[in-house]
């Protein structure tokens, strides 16, 4: 019998776990390719101030406009500062393939600073 209830249990909770997803990283809900560039999408309700290095005018344009989606050239970076930790994205190529590189740098008040490395898949255009 508890066999049973835990087989039961596997099962109706198995949908759950296939459609869970990643917590944001550094609030980028997704990445697109547009272009040459990669369009930086933030989660619903993201307002922090965000910087690129040698931006555009487009470019400074869309930072102006809280939570606005961002479009990221090679070779630039995009900053996301906050109270206690900061981020930088870039473009990068992982095994051929388009990819956000994300850095996160983590001070808490009475620790030690931490680096934390992640990797954001980029999405295809829709055709």
């Amino acid at each position: 019998m508890k066999c049973l209830f835990i087989s039961l249990l596997i099962v109706a909770t198995a949908p759950i776990a296939l459609t869970a997803r990643a917590a944001p990283v550094c609030s980028i809900d997704h990445a697109v390719l547009q272009g040459d560039g990669v369009k930086v999408v933030f989660i619903k309700g993201f307002d922090l101030l965000r910087g690129i290095a040698h931006a555009t005018t487009a470019q400074k344009a869309a930072l102006s406009k809280p939570g606005a989606p961002v479009v990221l050239t090679p070779g630039q970076s995009l900053f996301l500062p906050g109270i206690h930790s900061s981020c930088v994205v870039k473009i990068a190529d992982v095994h051929g393939t388009v990819e956000l590189a994300v850095t996160t740098e983590l001070s808490l008040p009475n620790s030690q600073p931490r680096t934390f490395h992640n990797v954001i898949p980029v999405q295809r255009q829709h055709q």
